[in-house]
């Protein structure tokens, strides 16, 4: 789910502040506990997934990147989201360790991520991966650790 769509505005209409704030205050409204009266919302979206999704379309800069972000990705498509916890660990080699899964075309160690890969992605948080035996994909969820 996009933040367009998380906030119930169009791309256009994000470009107005008003607008925007405006599409904030209704999905703000429809995730209330006391406020929901749609079968639409049960289960809804936390206030803080909707939050972040005001703070980063209001911010231009913000906007521009997740839109850069966005294209990148839309190209993908992926078949499954996962958090790095879940991943198999393989510490054979602690300066760099690496994390595996095996995927559903029947290859054991098809999904493949190690430390480096993580930290050449930059603060990205969220990795894609492409399975070594197939055309799936992967995407794979981490936080990053301060090393202090």
């Amino acid at each position: 789910m996009s933040y367009y769509e998380i906030l119930g505005v169009s791309k256009e209409e994000a470009t107005s502040p008003e607008a925007l704030k405006k599409a904030y205050h209704r999905a703000l409204l429809r995730a209330h506990p006391d406020k929901k009266h749609s079968e639409e919302y049960e289960g809804s979206l936390s206030v803080e997934v909707i939050r972040h999704a005001y703070e980063v379309l209001s911010d231009e800069k913000k906007r521009r990147d997740y839109e850069v972000k966005r294209a990148k990705t839309d190209a993908i498509s992926v078949s499954e989201v996962v958090d790095l916890e879940d991943l198999d660990t393989d510490e054979t080699n602690p300066m760099n360790i690496r994390w595996t899964r095996a995927c559903r075309c029947g290859h054991d160690q098809g999904y493949s991520v190690s430390e480096d890969d993580l930290e050449a992605n930059g603060n990205a948080e969220e990795i894609y991966m492409q399975c070594i035996g197939c055309s799936i994909w992967i995407k794979v969820l981490y936080s990053i650790e301060d090393a202090n």
